[in-house]
């Protein structure tokens, strides 16, 4: 294989394997935001093949930045939407988030958009989380303030236990 034929491969396959990975990355999206619904990645994978403004960075020939870009994006928004189940997705996030950057500055409005998104959801997540707290924790009072009471109207009646 001469350096033309292993270039003019290289072209093709490139934006090819690339397009692949985002495909399989907007299916896997797909799967997580509908609970495995088929027909939503299905539809999912069908949007992503038709989306022209996306597709000129897949196109063979196409050896650009651009192309990385979209699928560390797409990884990034698959882990995120993972992110509380595991530090490795939280970190796997944060290492698509870099690489993204790395590559170009492009990507940084969409990446503070999922950081912002992001932060949003675990703050609230923390704001409910603190809300249970307090209601689990006001109704153990009252109730330990009620064994109190009754455990003291007993020791003051001479009420024994046998």
């Amino acid at each position: 294989m001469e350096w033309h034929d292993a270039e003019s491969v290289t072209l093709f396959l490139w934006p090819f394997l690339l397009f692949a990975v985002a495909l399989a990355l907007v299916v896997a999206i797909a799967r997580q935001m509908s609970d495995g619904a088929v027909t939503s990645q299905i539809g999912a994978a069908v949007l992503a093949m038709l989306a022209k403004p996306a597709l000129i960075h897949f196109q063979p020939g196409a050896i650009d930045h651009h192309n990385a870009q979209i699928d560390l994006l797409l990884a990034l928004i698959l882990f995120t939407l993972q992110i509380e189940r595991s530090a490795i997705k939280a970190t796997l996030a944060g290492l698509a988030a870099s690489l993204s950057l790395a590559i170009g500055l492009e990507m940084l409005p969409a990446i503070a958009a999922i950081s912002v998104a992001r932060s949003g959801a675990f703050y609230m997540a923390w704001r409910a989380r603190r809300a249970t707290s307090r209601s689990v924790r006001d109704g153990a009072g009252g109730i330990i303030a009620r064994i109190r009471i009754g455990t003291a109207s007993a020791a003051g009646a001479g009420v024994t236990c046998l």
